[in-house]
């Protein structure tokens, strides 16, 4: 069927019929149709016990009503727009059979939807706060357990060298024919600081293990929060 054509050259700058959506042009299509079936049914009204010939009639009469609707809603199509576009060809719109179906509007909702935004937003905040703070943190943490550590072993240091001194000069007033009682006085203390040195000794060997043992420690600590937060 030809279609039928109602744009000429002198009406091109006519303005165009506007349409706000795709549904508008369907529901334009669907009223022309049904009242075109409704004139057929009207003009040839449906058998009350039809037969295979005048079923298989009637539905060619109905095919060819509906294809003469299609044929003229598409010839008027380049006059139509649709939310300020140029139309497409019909098939574009009507193979779409299912409508939109919309809820109504629930406040309550929409405050949830709001709050779930600004959760989302402060979380992120958060996280990039802890990316930026805890790095540094952690390597605080570590200077601090390195500076204890160098404290620590230079007391010892200083407590062994002390005894060491003590012993040296010990000695020294031994050999010098000194009294009896200044002697007695330098083995006493002598005695006494390298028990001092031995303590301290044994305490310096361990804690250089101690010493690595909270170093890997703390390391592996850092390790797994830095790993979380970044999760």
């Amino acid at each position: 069927m030809q279609e039928p054509s109602f744009r000429t050259d002198a009406d091109k700058d006519f303005r165009r019929i506007e349409l706000q959506s795709a549904a508008d042009l369907r529901h334009i299509v669907h009223k022309l149709e049904a009242a075109a079936l409704q004139k057929l049914n009207e003009r040839l009204p449906p058998p009350p016990a039809p037969s295979d010939s005048s079923s298989s009639e009637r539905d060619a009469v109905r095919r060819l009503v509906l294809d003469y609707v299609h044929a003229t809603v598409s010839a008027a199509l380049p006059n139509i727009t649709i939310n300020g576009l140029p139309a497409q060809a019909l098939s574009a719109y009507t193979a779409t059979t299912t409508d939109e179906e919309y809820e109504p509007y629930d406040a309550a909702l929409q405050l949830e939807i709001t709050r779930l935004h600004e959760r989302i937003e402060a979380r992120t905040l958060q996280n990039a706060r802890l990316r930026r703070d805890v790095p540094a943190a952690v390597a605080a943490g570590f200077a601090r357990v390195l500076d204890d550590e160098d404290r620590r072993e230079v007391r010892l240091v200083r407590a062994w060298e002390r005894s060491v001194d003590a012993l040296d000069v010990a000695a020294a007033l031994g050999g010098g024919g000194g009294g009896a009682a200044a002697a007695a006085d330098v083995d006493a203390d002598a005695e006494h600081e390298l028990r001092r040195a031995r303590v301290g000794l044994e305490r310096l060997k361990a804690a250089l293990p101690e010493a690595a043992g909270r170093l890997e420690r703390a390391a592996e600590a850092a390790d797994v929060v830095v790993s979380r937060r970044k999760t």
